[in-house]
């Protein structure tokens, strides 16, 4: 008959703390088996023992004694919200944005108080404070709007370089520091009343394009949106206007504009800058019937160091893009495009028999 070595109560309370450092019975007898490889026992008799303590002592898989501690901390208030706040804040939150990105793609409603044909002119990339920007023609252009009547201006974004991250080395490479650029930026957005301004991918780097636009009161829109143009008397107009629509094509530059008119838009002008390059379609939608000026504006950027290491060829014909719209005159036939404010100007004074 076979006689079992008592347990030494070494090897006890050995076990007792396997038993309150491992979650479950098998655990503990594993553990308490590894470190006493040579004792002889049986997974089975170890854990009839393991059995026997809890009940004897009172022990509790993976949980310690109470003991008396060293000392006490008075801890301060927690910054983090409880989780029921947390929810109710992040549920407000989605809300909020929901709501934002809605009204962008349901379209933002501008009414022009003014009866009679208007203008719009979109302002191509400045990148105001690159030493490519031809910024004589800029400040030309804005002259050009300043104090007309019924002209209305919207920029397409990206207005200055806004280097961040790795591309931050690219400072090294113009004479304008950021504070500079801030100046700049400040000077372009304060020099006439915009109907809106668009906030390209380098706007969109940083905080100060879109702060400058609130303290001049000035419609800053991320990325770009739907604008429902309303005027008292005459149909509205729709104009989708991005920094870019999605879509690329190597033989027509505005393919991502009449690639949005093909997913059945409803806007009568598609634009967007973002390449540096003028291109445009007028196309109609067979299944819609909508027909939608497709236009790409250039940049105010002529000379770019990416465009000239990438070898792309010189498409840009003006940084501008003119619009004269004539209530007259329903869908595409009430739209007339012009590459110059001066040129758009003088046919919107005819029209309207000033």
């Amino acid at each position: 008959m076979k006689v079992h070595r008592a347990w030494l109560p070494g090897e006890l309370n050995a076990l007792a703390q396997c038993i309150e450092a491992q979650p479950t019975l098998a655990f503990a007898v594993d553990m308490h088996m590894r470190l006493y490889p040579d004792s002889g026992r049986t997974d089975k008799g170890v854990r009839q023992k393991a059995a026997d303590l809890v009940k004897e002592r009172g022990l509790i898989y993976g949980c310690k004694p109470e003991s008396t501690p060293a000392f006490t901390i008075e801890r301060p208030p927690t910054v983090n919200r409880t989780i029921e706040q947390l929810i109710k804040d992040r549920a407000e939150e989605y809300g909020r944005k929901k709501a934002h990105h809605s009204a962008k793609q349901d379209g933002i409603n501008i009414t022009i108080n003014a009866p009679g044909p208007y203008m719009l002119v979109f302002f191509g990339d400045p990148h105001v404070d690159d030493a490519g920007c031809d910024i004589d023609h800029l400040a030309f252009c804005l002259e050009k709007m300043r104090g007309k009547e019924h002209c209305y201006a919207m920029n397409i974004g990206d207005l200055t370089n806004n280097w961040v991250g790795k591309l931050a080395r690219l400072y090294a490479h113009q004479t304008a520091t950021e504070h500079e650029a801030e100046e700049l930026m400040e000077w372009l957005i304060g020099s006439i009343t915009w109907l809106a301004i668009i906030l390209g991918n380098h706007d969109k780097w940083g905080p100060v394009a879109a702060r400058i636009c609130r303290e001049y009161g000035v419609l800053a829109v991320s990325h770009g949106a739907k604008f429902i143009i309303h005027q008292e008397g005459s149909p509205k107009r729709v104009i989708d206007a991005r920094h870019t629509h999605a879509g690329h094509s190597m033989y027509n530059a505005s393919h991502g504009q009449l690639k949005q008119n093909f997913k059945g838009s409803d806007a009568d002008i598609i634009i967007g800058g973002h390449l540096h390059v003028n291109a445009e379609t007028v196309a109609k939608n067979g299944v819609t019937q909508k027909t939608a000026y497709c236009a790409r504006v250039s940049a105010f950027k002529k000379y770019d160091e990416y465009a000239d290491a990438n070898n792309f060829e010189d498409q840009a014909i003006s940084p501008v893009v003119v619009f004269v719209i004539d209530p007259a005159h329903p869908g595409i036939f009430g739209i007339h495009r012009f590459f110059t404010i001066e040129q758009g100007y003088r046919y919107l004074v005819m029209l309207r028999g000033e």
